[in-house]
């Protein structure tokens, strides 16, 4: 049966399980390929068991080689601004290589990097971020993250900053909460008279 190519995370690594216990070589393969799908150590030894297949580890292998490649790279060239080598590593970055990378990119300050990474970023790692652009006084880029439809941002957010004493970062962090209870209270009333 062909694989299904949009998958979660947790959907893709429990396929890759079931593959590797039913010896399925070329579904391991493709399925290790995946962006979404993550070779964990388990993975490995599940593979190794008897009935034991050369392939199946050399393809598992090759993969966690490969992401722990990523990583690295990947962090290295957000933090160095390099914005076309963080595109074509994305291609093969993995969800802990993303986030490596945009924490990298708020202490460096790369803005350009940012704004690459944000689409790639879930909305933990963008909160997450938001969280060092306070600590690191990234002010600029703390209104970007902010502003980010998928960023949460609450009131512990403008406690954390408070309790830093970073006065700007309350200041944007409000804004942005303000603006959006505002945004989301036009919607509610638009519906309402929508109804009637």
């Amino acid at each position: 049966p062909a694989i299904v190519i949009e998958s979660t995370p947790a959907l893709g690594a429990a396929a890759l399980t079931a593959a590797i216990d039913a010896r399925r070589v070329d579904n391991v393969e493709r399925l290790a390929r995946l962006d979404d799908v993550h070779v964990r150590t388990d993975d490995v030894v599940r593979a190794a068991c008897k009935p034991y297949s050369k392939r199946m580890l050399d393809v598992l292998l090759d993969q966690v080689q490969r992401e722990a490649a990523a990583a690295d790279t990947l962090a290295d060239a957000a933090q160095l601004g390099d914005v076309a080598r963080v595109r074509e590593l994305l291609g093969t970055a993995g969800s802990t290589d993303v986030h490596a990378a945009l924490q990298q990119a708020v202490a460096a300050n790369q803005r350009a990097v940012v704004d690459v990474l944000l689409a790639a970023a879930t909305p933990a790692q963008l909160h997450a971020a938001l969280r060092t652009a306070v600590v690191t006084e990234r002010n600029e880029l703390l209104g970007v993250l902010a502003r980010h439809e998928a960023t949460v941002v609450g009131a512990d957010d403008v406690r954390h900053a408070l309790r830093l004493g970073r006065r700007q970062a309350v200041h944007v962090l409000a804004q942005v909460i303000e603006r959006r209870r505002a945004a989301t209270l036009f919607e509610a009333a638009r519906m309402r008279d929508a109804e009637q």
